[in-house]
């Protein structure tokens, strides 16, 4: 029971992260400051886990604990590294789409691994 409470709140507190993020965002870009694009990708993967976590409620909501560190890792070390010095993409959009894919694809293939299956 207190497992299962403690779950929701850590799902509850992600929920705040994300929404929290997207207000950052809008509240740089009114300013006229720059948003990263490793800020864009988190925030967007943010809302799969939301998701994902929400809609297999039987998944232990405590793996968002070291998923959403993980998210925020990942997406600063794809976005500046693997595709402005490994790939040399020189176009915004592209490198946004690609970094994209790449994190949706490590995070689907994490959520698949940590998602209880039923074998009847």
């Amino acid at each position: 029971m207190i497992t299962s409470i403690f779950e929701w709140i850590v799902f509850g507190v992600l929920c705040f992260v994300a929404i929290g993020w997207v207000f950052g965002c809008w509240t740089y870009y009114n300013q006229g400051k720059g948003i990263s694009l490793a800020t864009v990708n988190s925030t967007i993967i943010f809302f799969v886990l939301i998701g994902w976590s929400f809609h297999y409620s039987g998944m232990n909501k405590l793996h968002l604990l070291w998923l959403t560190p993980l998210v925020v890792i990942l997406s600063n070390l794809i976005t500046n590294f693997v595709l402005f010095q490994v790939f040399q993409l020189s176009s915004k959009q592209k490198a946004f789409f690609l970094s994209l894919l790449i994190l949706l694809c490590i995070n689907c293939f994490l959520l698949w691994l940590i998602t209880p299956r039923s074998f009847n």
